[in-house]
């Protein structure tokens, strides 16, 4: 064989190998996985401003799931927790509730995310709700199929699971030891997720 035709197998194989290389392969697809479920994590509604409790004592309250939960989030410095005592109907003072008054600290708005959802005032007497959006975990690639690629296209089934659990989702599980589907490191989910290639670049479309 002679150093001509050697030279011309290799440029081949070599254009093979390149040719190949542009299939979405099982790590490329795991990783673009993992760095958009860090883009996008699991939140929960987090009530912020007044809170209604109802007629029952603030100690009775405390007890309640709820209450334990915002307990220990004051307990970790994430919230502050302001009693407001009895809140009377303007217009009929035999009409009351407690409350109390809910912040965020510099160390809880870390794991703020978005913004807000204001629910609006039912009566004159009330005021908005304010839900913030606070993470309580991320996803992370449990198990991942052989990709199908088709041209510019890709597909892959795979599961997840919950991680890197925030002190939010933390106390969650700790003040409330029957909940087992949100932020479940040992829950899998199956789903499946799409990509599409573009300028020879591969990108996620869909993302269960």
């Amino acid at each position: 064989m002679n150093s001509r035709t050697t030279l011309t197998l290799i440029a081949f194989a070599s254009l093979l190998t390149a040719c190949g290389s542009k299939d979405l392969t099982k790590e490329q697809a795991k990783s673009m996985l993992n760095e958009y479920f860090d883009k996008n994590p699991t939140t929960q509604p987090l009530l912020t401003g007044m809170d209604n409790i109802g007629t029952t004592s603030e100690a009775d309250y405390f007890k309640t799931p709820g209450g334990k939960y915002q307990k220990a989030l004051e307990a970790d410095g994430l919230i502050t927790l302001t009693s407001k005592g009895k809140i009377f109907n303007p217009a009929d003072k035999k009409q009351w509730f407690n409350a109390i008054d809910i912040a965020l600290t510099d160390k809880g708005k870390q794991f703020i995310t978005g913004k807000p959802n204001t629910v609006p005032a039912p009566s004159a007497n009330t005021w908005p709700t304010v839900y913030e959006n606070a993470v309580f975990c991320g996803k992370e690639v449990a198990d991942l199929s052989d990709v199908t690629t088709n041209d510019d296209s890709a597909s892959v089934e795979y599961s997840w699971h919950a991680a890197k659990l925030s002190p939010f989702g933390v106390h969650f599980h700790e003040t409330d030891p029957a909940e087992k589907s949100t932020c479940n490191p040992d829950l899998k989910i199956n789903a499946n997720a799409s990509f599409e290639r573009k300028n020879d670049a591969w990108k996620i479309t869909v993302a269960q």
